[in-house]
C-alpha cells in the first residue's frame, strides 16, 4: 500500500515537473518573439526613417538647383549642384550624393527621333571610345529603332518575355536588357548617355570630353583639348561668348556645322544619384529633375530605387 501511494506521488511530482517545465519553455518562446518583434519595428523604424532622410535630401537639391537658376542663366561644373559627393551629417549616419548635367551628354533619343544632335556615325564612335565593342553599339542602335530590334524572336524567348517596342527610350536602365549587354559595358556608357527628350541644346560647359570628340568629327583632339581647359578656368557664360570662341578655334566649315543651336551653356535636365545610411540601414535613389526654363522652378520628373 505504502508503495503505491509513493509510486503516485512520485508521477504526480514528474507531471508537476513536467507542466513547469513545458509553462518556461512558452514563456521563453513568447520572450523571444517579444524581443524579435521589438527588433523588426526598430529597423521598420530606422528604413522609414532612413527614406524620410532621402526625401530630405531630394528636396535639398531642388532648392540647391532653383538657388543656382535664381543667381545666374549659366550651368557649369563649378557650380555647388555639380559638387561630388555632396555629403549631409545626420544622426547616425549621412546622406551622399552626386548631381550631373543630362544636358551635357550623349542623348540616345536623338538617335531615336532620327533629326537629333548627333546620329548613328557619331554614337558608335563613342561607344568604342567608352571601351565597348561596335557590335554591342549595333544592337542598341536596333534596340531603339521604329518598331524595335528586328531579333525579336532573341527577347520573346527570354523567360520572362521582353517585346522592345522601339523608339524613344524612357529609362537609360533599359539598355541592360539590350542582347550582349554586361554590367560592365554598361558602367562604361552610363557617365555618357542619357535618355532626356530629344530637345535643347548640349551645353558645352559640362559635355565630357569623349562626347564632345564624338559629336564633333573632324575636330581634332587638340581644338577639344582647348575647349575643356578654357571652360575650366572660366565657363562660357552666354551663347554669344561661345560664337566667339568657337570662331577663333574652328574652321569655317566646321564653324557652320557646330554653331548656333548646337551648343548651348545652360540646362534643364539634372540627375541625382544619393545614398542614406542610418545605422543598420541602407537606401539609394535616383532622381531625374526637370528645371523649367520660364519659371526656374525644379520638379521631379522621375524618381527610382537605384540597384545596391
Amino acid at each position: 500500500m505504502n508503495g503505491r501511494h509513493r509510486s503516485s506521488r512520485g508521477l504526480v511530482l514528474i507531471n508537476a515537473l513536467l507542466v513547469v517545465a513545458a509553462l518556461s519553455a512558452v514563456a521563453v518562446l513568447l520572450l523571444q518573439t517579444a524581443q524579435t518583434s521589438r527588433i523588426r519595428q526598430f529597423y521598420m523604424q530606422e528604413r522609414a526613417q532612413t527614406e524620410a532622410y532621402l526625401d530630405g535630401f531630394e528636396l535639398l537639391m531642388r532648392r540647391v538647383l532653383d538657388q543656382d537658376r535664381r543667381e545666374n542663366s549659366v550651368d557649369h561644373l563649378r557650380e555647388p549642384w555639380a559638387q561630388k559627393n555632396y555629403q549631409v551629417e545626420i544622426d547616425r549616419g549621412q546622406v551622399i550624393g552626386t548631381t550631373r548635367d543630362l544636358q551635357g551628354l550623349f542623348n540616345l533619343n536623338w538617335l531615336a527621333g532620327g533629326d537629333g544632335l548627333a546620329g548613328a556615325e557619331e554614337f558608335l564612335q563613342l561607344v568604342q571610345a567608352r571601351g565597348v565593342p561596335e557590335k554591342t553599339g549595333q544592337e542598341i542602335l536596333d534596340w531603339i529603332s521604329e518598331g524595335g530590334p528586328t531579333s525579336k524572336a532573341l527577347y520573346l524567348a527570354r523567360n520572362p518575355a521582353l517585346a522592345p517596342p522601339g523608339g524613344a527610350l524612357v529609362m537609360l536602365d533599359e539598355l541592360r536588357q539590350v542582347k550582349g549587354m554586361t554590367s560592365s559595358y554598361f558602367s562604361r556608357l552610363e557617365p555618357v548617355l542619357t535618355t532626356i527628350p530629344a530637345e535643347g541644346s548640349l551645353n558645352i560647359n559640362t559635355t565630357p570630353r569623349d562626347v564632345l570628340q564624338a559629336v564633333m568629327p573632324g575636330v581634332s583632339a587638340a581644338v577639344i583639348g582647348a575647349i575643356v581647359a578654357q571652360r575650366k578656368t572660366k565657363a562660357f557664360e552666354t551663347d554669344e561668348d561661345l560664337a566667339i570662341y568657337l570662331q577663333g578655334v574652328l574652321t569655317t566649315e566646321e564653324q557652320a556645322k557646330f554653331g548656333t543651336g548646337f551648343f548651348g551653356v545652360s540646362s534643364q535636365w539634372f540627375q541625382s544619384n544619393f545614398t542614406a545610411t542610418l545605422g543598420q540601414s541602407r537606401a539609394q535613389r535616383s532622381v531625374i529633375f526637370r528645371r523649367a526654363p520660364k519659371t526656374g522652378k525644379t520638379q521631379v520628373k522621375f524618381r527610382f530605387m537605384r540597384k545596391k
